[in-house]
C-alpha cells in the first residue's frame, strides 16, 4: 500500500522476511540477506541504513497495511457481527499468508529495544483495541451483545 518499491528492494525485503522468520533477527546477517536476494551487500544498505531499520521497516509497513484494511472494514455499513467476522478473517489472513512477518512480529517485542519501535508497537496494539472496541459498542447498540 505504501510507496512503489523497485524490484531489487522487493527482493531484499522478501529475502529478509524469509531469513528473519527462520533464523531470527540476531542470527541473520546483512550478507545473508544480500546473498539470498541476489544483490550486493551495498544494495541492502542503499535501501536501508541498517539491519534493524530493514526489520522495522518490514513490520511497520505490513502492520500499517493491516491497520488500514481493518479501518476500511469497520467503516462499511455492516452489522457489528459482520464487522467482527471481517476483523477476525483479516487477522487470520495476516497470520496465515504472512507467516514470516507474523513470526517477525512475535520476535519484535524482544529483539529490538529501540524506544521508537516499542512506542510504535504499543500504539499499534492500542489502535487494534480501539477498532474492536468500536465494533463492540456497535454490537451493544444493535443489542447483539448485552451491556452490563
Amino acid at each position: 500500500m505504501g510507496k512503489k518499491r523497485s524490484d531489487k528492494e522487493e527482493m531484499v525485503i522478501s529475502a529478509a522476511i524469509e531469513l528473519f522468520s527462520k533464523q531470527g533477527f540476531f542470527k541473520t546477517t546483512v550478507s545473508e540477506i544480500a546473498d539470498l536476494a541476489g544483490v550486493a551487500k551495498g544494495t541492502v544498505y542503499w535501501y536501508f541504513d541498517s539491519k534493524e531499520e530493514l526489520f522495522q521497516s518490514i513490520l511497520v509497513n505490513k502492520l500499517d497495511d493491516l491497520q488500514l484494511e481493518l479501518e476500511k472494514k469497520i467503516r462499511v455499513e455492516n452489522s457489528a457481527l459482520e464487522k467482527l467476522s471481517e476483523i477476525i478473517i483479516s487477522y487470520l489472513k495476516f497470520y496465515q499468508e504472512g507467516k514470516g512477518v507474523s513470526k517477525m512480529f512475535r520476535e519484535c517485542t524482544t529483539a529490538l529495544g529501540k524506544e521508537f519501535f516499542n512506542d510504535y508497537i504499543i500504539d499499534f496494539n492500542q489502535r487494534q483495541i480501539e477498532i474492536v472496541a468500536k465494533v463492540v459498542e456497535q454490537a451493544k447498540e444493535e443489542r447483539v451483545i448485552e451491556s452490563k
